[in-house]
């Protein structure tokens, strides 16, 4: 019955496959960051908003491989937009495993404005958030379409509070269909079980706002807790592994680092959970993938394996940004174009102001797919707005790549901070524990 849907599958993983493309070159593409090529391709912007959270991670993934399975075929087969969907989770072994054991709900609602049907395709829900698959189908060709906004409600109308919240929003004009994915993480399991979700879509320059019921049904869904409490020492940086919670939609690693650190840990780089075949779920690639608490704790989000029980299973790390606590922020002088503190190494030159455009060149050995900037504050200690942070590409002759950000305006005294929340700076040691 879904032979079409399945060959189609396997083509596009036969196609991918062939590609000649190094396995380091993918490794750094599936953890690129804000990354905007040398070539100027126009990509599908995402919007990541998080209310409560103190602070969130994002990273930006791309297609890396398909899983071609009955059950998906069929799940497929019933969704408009097939082909998006592939493209949107192909690159989570989570998602893909929970639409292979069924666990995917089903929801096939729609509503029809201006010439637009919004559908509601189906979700993957559990105690930690909800996965929303939705596709836009329009009578004409969708011109400047944007997603405005989303918020998900009880039956009655009562805001939902969440702790983080990303959506899409398409590169290519002039198409007729959208799909794209909602994902919602609370802080608390969501109890309601009939919803409803407004969607206001603005297709040119005019908005439309969809209100779509949803009835989520009930499943079991218990977490797998293991706690750790275990400390390991890399580079004489001591790191406490709290405990790891596995959920349908993703694993949590509870990570806390000692005070007394010398170092500012930045991002795990390469944390991953290996099975006894040495099967892998490593970062999500595509969304949140570590929360702040504090300045010295951290959650990181792994790909879920909850529908796989290996016989063993280890938490690996082996790679840490991480730079000196005095070496956090990069201040600059944007009258003088100067800058005045940066962390040691001076990997960053060439400070240009232009405009509210801030440049610099980042030196580094190989490519860095990171966007290393978070917060800003001026001398006041005001925190200054930005409207896009960019990175060219690598320049393999001076080992550099040009990176930056634009102000929201030129609003501010000098100097101004720039937050670190990546950096080409790494400790480095071999982490391999149980999990039992």
């Amino acid at each position: 019955m879904f032979d079409k849907e399945e060959s189609k599958l396997t083509e596009w993983k036969e196609q991918y496959d062939s590609i000649n493309i190094p396995l380091e070159k993918i490794n750094k593409a599936i953890d690129a960051g804000y990354k905007k090529g040398t070539i100027p391709i126009k990509k599908k912007r995402k919007t990541w908003i998080w209310p409560s959270i103190a602070a969130a991670i994002l990273i930006i993934g791309f297609l890396t491989t398909i899983r071609v399975s009955p059950t998906f075929a069929e799940y497929l087969s019933t969704v408009p937009g097939m082909e998006k969907i592939v493209e949107l989770i192909s690159n989570n072994k989570g998602l893909l495993a929970a639409i292979d054991n069924e666990y995917a709900q089903e929801i096939g609602v729609s509503q029809e404005k201006n010439g637009m049907n919004v559908t509601i395709d189906s979700l993957i829900k559990d105690d930690t958030g909800m996965v929303i698959f939705y596709s836009v189908k329009a009578n004409e060709e969708l011109q400047n379409f944007q997603i405005e906004n989303v918020e998900l409600q009880t039956k009655e109308g009562t805001k939902i509070n969440y702790d983080s919240l990303s959506f899409g929003n398409p590169a290519d004009d002039k198409a007729k269909t959208y799909t794209d994915v909602l994902e919602y993480y609370f802080s608390k399991p969501l109890k309601d079980q009939e919803l409803q979700l407004t969607i206001k879509v603005k297709n040119d320059s005019k908005i439309t706002s969809f209100t779509l019921p949803i009835t989520v049904k009930k499943q079991e869904n218990k977490s797998k807790v293991f706690d750790l409490n275990k400390t390991v020492n890399i580079e004489d940086q001591k790191i406490k592994v709290k405990k790891v919670k596995v959920d349908p939609l993703r694993i949590a690693v509870h990570l806390e680092m000692d005070p007394n650190n010398s170092k500012q840990i930045l991002e795990f780089q390469d944390i991953r959970l290996v099975d006894q075949h040495g099967e892998a779920w490593s970062k999500i690639s595509n969304g949140i993938t570590s929360s702040k608490i504090s300045a010295n704790e951290q959650i990181v989000y792994l790909q879920s394996n909850y529908f796989k029980t290996p016989e063993e299973l280890y938490l690996v790390f082996n790679k840490i940004q991480a730079v000196e606590k005095g070496d956090t922020a990069v201040i600059v002088d944007t009258e003088k174009q100067k800058i005045i503190q940066q962390p040691k190494g001076n990997k960053l030159s060439n400070l240009q102001v232009e405009g509210q455009d801030i440049r610099f060149n980042l030196e580094t050995k190989k490519e860095f797919n990171y966007f290393i900037f978070s917060s800003i504050k001026d001398s006041t200690g005001r925190e200054i707005e930005s409207d896009s942070g960019f990175s060219y590409g690598f320049d393999i002759d001076r080992y550099t790549q040009e990176i930056g950000v634009t102000l929201a305006n030129n609003n501010y005294s000098n100097p101004i901070e720039l937050e670190l929340s990546f950096y080409p700076s790494w400790i480095e040691g071999e982490v391999k524990m149980k999990l039992e």
